[in-house]
């Protein structure tokens, strides 16, 4: 049996900026829409910047851990684990978001009506990515590029394409969203948990020093234009795709930076960290959350922006962790994972042939 590995503090600190980048975006677009923060103030700024890379980090993240996995549960049983736990968490958290949504439509930017909960392929706001977690499985597990050098790049130079080809392609329709991701969770499945975790555990000086170039150029890039690859469904120049891809991997290393940097700091570490262990957690039910608490915060009457953005965000983020922490303690653990017979049957194929993972 090989043994449990241990956790790298550094890659749940990454995490936890990528997923609060995704919290922080989602606040201030409910913010901007409901009136509170103007669309050409520095702050909306700010979120447009995020938005390039916030996504791909998470994808980039994610396929840290695929290589690990393969090789423990096999192919089949890896693949057939992450597709159940994600069309299982899709359908439920489906039902639960339409449903609040529904029952709130009076009060909220964009009204919904019961018709909607027929419409379960639409994958609303940000849930779309559950079916993503579905494909990336599938593609980057038959694609495997951490097994060989070689076959690393071919892999990602085939996925370039993809990416560009598909960067603004994204369709409202389950699992046709985010393809352009693939690029970035397979550049994260080649560099392996290993790799990337002695280099964040690396000298400070470099990440420093990575994170001001990484920046500096993704200033430039940002004033030559750059649009995110899973926002909208519009047909861009070939130069913008190719600029805002490259903005993105910089500002995955601007992310990287940051997480270095944090992790050095042991309670900075420990509570960051937290939050990195719980991303899908966090991810799955933050629009909840803030667009609550920013209802709420409106009719008490309070206006100023910065209020409104830190008690939204930090809601957003605390909110789901508390849920987390409690769900499993009153049998309602099926919230963010399948239920026991579900559970047990996605990983029934586990025991076959495993393939091999360089780490």
């Amino acid at each position: 049996m090989t043994p449990a590995s241990p956790r790298n503090h550094a890659v749940d600190v990454a995490r936890a900026l990528a997923v609060t980048g995704v919290v922080i975006n989602h606040s201030i677009d409910g913010l901007v829409g409901s009136g509170i923060i103007d669309p050409t103030s520095r702050v909306a700024e700010i979120n447009g910047m995020l938005y390039i890379f916030r996504m791909p980090a998470l994808a980039l993240l994610l396929g840290l851990f695929i290589p690990r996995a393969v090789s423990k549960r096999g192919a089949a049983g890896y693949v057939r684990e992450r597709v159940t736990l994600a069309v299982y968490l899709y359908v439920l958290w489906f039902f639960i978001q339409t449903s609040v949504e529904i029952a709130t439509s009076s009060m909220k930017n964009t009204p919904r009506g019961v018709s909607d909960l027929l419409q379960i392929w639409t994958m609303p706001a940000h849930l779309w990515f559950l079916p993503y977690l579905a494909v990336s499985a599938l593609v980057i597990t038959f694609a495997a590029p951490w097994v060989t050098r070689r076959r690393a790049i071919v892999v990602l130079v085939v996925l370039a394409g993809v990416a560009l080809a598909t960067w603004d392609w994204n369709p409202l329709l389950f699992g046709l969203r985010g393809f352009s991701l693939l690029l970035f969770t397979a550049l994260g499945a080649a560099i392996g948990m290993g790799r990337l975790g002695r280099a964040l555990n690396g000298p400070l000086w470099i990440w420093g020093a990575l994170g001001l170039v990484a920046a500096a150029g993704f200033a430039v890039l940002w004033h030559m234009g750059m649009s995110p690859g899973t926002a909208g469904s519009s047909k861009l120049p070939l130069d913008t795709v190719a600029v805002s891809i490259a903005g993105a991997l910089l500002g995955i290393v601007v992310l990287l930076a940051m997480a270095a940097a944090l992790a050095h700091v042991s309670v900075i570490r420990r509570i960051v960290g937290y939050v990195g262990e719980h991303t899908l957690e966090v991810y799955l039910a933050h629009v909840i959350v803030t667009a609550g608490t920013r209802i709420v915060l409106a009719r008490l009457g309070f206006e100023s922006e910065g209020l409104f953005l830190i008690v939204v965000v930090s809601s957003g983020v605390i909110a789901p962790l508390a849920l987390a922490y409690v769900a499993p303690r009153v049998g309602c653990g099926w919230l963010f994972q399948p239920p026991g017979p579900l559970a047990r049957w996605s990983k029934a194929a586990s025991s076959e042939v495993k393939t091999p993972a360089a780490l």
